[in-house]
């Protein structure tokens, strides 16, 4: 398996491609959305986003519950989808950002917790299940500068 935050800057179609040859029988669905690029690879668990259509600008893996697969990347930094928030928080340290646990304005849904991390070079965002039940949405990208 390859670790996910290698993933970022690499070539979108090679990648894919590997994926394909690896994983004959799995479906790669690609969608452009407002000049983006989204590959998502639901059987294996993870999708990836691409400003150009070039390269991998984004990566997020998806938890239990999300209606993905089991994960075919490694998580970055010993991080494990089951992690409580508190866990992710001794492996990275204190977000640089959190929110979430509030009503969203528009839809009046409740929004999951987040803390977004930035670590060697990269942001990881961090999407939790109530109850703090483990991570239900990791997003990693290239920090800005």
């Amino acid at each position: 398996m390859i670790a996910a935050e290698l993933l970022i800057g690499s070539g979108l179609c090679g990648f894919l491609d590997r994926i394909l040859a690896e994983h004959e029988n799995t479906d790669v669905v690609v969608t452009r959305i407002a000049g983006r690029t989204y590959a998502t690879v639901g059987e294996l668990g993870f999708s990836l986003v691409s400003e150009d259509g070039v390269s991998i600008d984004v990566v997020q893996l998806h938890g239990d519950g999300s209606g993905y697969g089991a994960i075919a990347l490694t998580l970055p930094w010993g991080l494990c989808m089951h992690d409580s928030r508190e866990v992710a928080q001794s492996k990275l340290g204190l977000p640089t950002q959190s929110g979430g646990e509030a009503h969203h304005p528009v839809t009046g849904h409740e929004m999951r917790a987040w803390g977004a991390y930035t670590v060697r070079g990269y942001r990881c965002h961090l999407e939790y299940h109530p109850n703090d039940a483990g991570i239900a949405l990791l997003s990693i990208e290239a920090a800005s500068s």
